[in-house]
């Protein structure tokens, strides 16, 4: 792909520091989703930063709603894609506006419920991925609270997320020795279920999925 050989060439000179992809109607509406990921995924494999540049679909509000919900989570899930700009949500080139005078369209009532669902839960995701300090341990206790397995003394607070992104306990930054240690819920335990805690420290973020049993 030119585009791809054009960035890489870019890369290898230090001169770019992401990659922009026009997401247009025109080159959206119509696109089987799995292309678009493999698009996304193939731009990605160049080790930069994608943003989409502008983003736009058009439709009746019903017709539109549903092209939101099919494109808009491609783009905003994929690890790789660090931002996205809507393109004339309000004044747009091919009749795509999401909003007029004070009246919000389907879709970005949707947008708003959508991204504010996901905004914790992106947060996580990319917590778990770096692991810049020491690693931890990390199991649920049932009703008493979370099992640490600290390899070396240091400090940093906890945070345990539902699978939807809602934080349901914290605990504030304290200093940790080396060895085992029990953190325990503050009131009653949270749910069953597959729950998301975050280590936050000053060197980093650490995280780990563990399952609430009772």
């Amino acid at each position: 792909m030119r585009y791809l050989k054009i960035v890489t060439i870019l890369k290898e000179k230090n001169l770019i520091d992401g990659v922009g992809i026009q997401s247009h109607c025109f080159n959206l509406e119509g696109t089987q989703v799995a292309t678009l990921k493999q698009c996304l995924d193939t731009f990605a494999s160049a080790g930069l930063p994608l943003y989409s540049s502008e983003f736009d679909l058009t439709g009746d509000e019903n017709m539109q709603l549903k092209r939101y919900q099919t494109y808009f989570p491609v783009f905003w899930e994929h690890p790789a894609v660090k931002g996205i700009t809507l393109w004339g949500w309000t004044s747009n080139w091919r009749n795509g506006i999401i909003m007029s005078g004070d009246r919000e369209y389907a879709a970005l009532k949707w947008l708003r419920t959508y991204v504010d669902s996901l905004e914790r839960v992106g947060t996580v995701y990319a917590a778990v991925n770096r692991h810049s300090i020491a690693p931890l341990s990390i199991a649920a206790a049932g009703a008493s609270g979370l099992e640490l397995s600290v390899p070396v003394p240091q400090s940093f607070s906890v945070t345990l997320y539902t699978a939807s992104g809602r934080a349901v306990f914290s605990l504030p930054e304290r200093f940790f020795g080396q060895g085992d240690h029990c953190v325990a819920w503050k009131k009653d335990p949270p749910a069953q279920g597959t729950s998301i805690v975050v280590v936050n420290g000053a060197q980093g973020r650490y995280g780990s999925t563990v399952v609430i049993k009772r």
